[in-house]
């Protein structure tokens, strides 16, 4: 049987806080980007949104880098899960930026929100494959028992008495 090449422990870890140095500069020009645009166009509805999914992502990256300082891998499937919420709707809010640029008036702000929203969505895709990544080549989801691990010999189990009449 084949084995399948993987990374080192320590370059996948290195990968990982190099991404969460890159997504934190993205953060920060997303963070400004939805400053900006909300100077433009005040404190709508749709501009709310965007500063949830901001500070959404930061919680998630400070939640990534604890799982990863922590060489905590029981977490690993929620932070996933949490990464991937959040990469879908920075990649949908990305949508929405190169939108809402196009006709704006002040498009030097609009920029500045779609290339923040952009990187974070990029960095947090990367992120899925490196937090998701174990060194050791098991799966998070993978059974540990099949059926061909099952010992031959299995305990009796007691027969089911006759059925009882009502």
């Amino acid at each position: 049987m084949a084995t399948v090449p993987t990374m080192p422990a320590q370059t996948v870890r290195l990968g990982s806080f190099t991404l969460l140095g890159l997504g934190a500069v993205s953060w920060l020009i997303s963070l400004a980007g939805v400053s900006a645009v909300t100077k433009v166009l005040g404190t709508s509805e749709p501009v709310g949104f965007f500063w949830w999914v901001v500070f959404a992502n930061l919680f998630v990256y400070v939640l990534v880098g604890l799982t990863l300082a922590m060489n905590y891998h029981a977490s690993r499937a929620s932070v996933l899960a949490l990464l991937a919420v959040v990469t879908a709707l920075t990649m949908a809010l990305t949508d929405s930026a190169n939108s809402l640029r196009r006709g704006a008036f002040e498009k030097s702000r609009f920029d500045c929100l779609f290339a923040g929203f952009l990187l974070m969505s990029i960095v947090d895709g990367l992120l899925i494959f490196f937090v998701g990544h174990d060194a050791g080549g098991e799966h998070v989801a993978a059974t540990t028992h099949t059926a061909h691990t099952v010992p031959a010999t299995r305990p009796a189990v007691d027969k089911p008495t006759a059925p009882v009449a009502v």
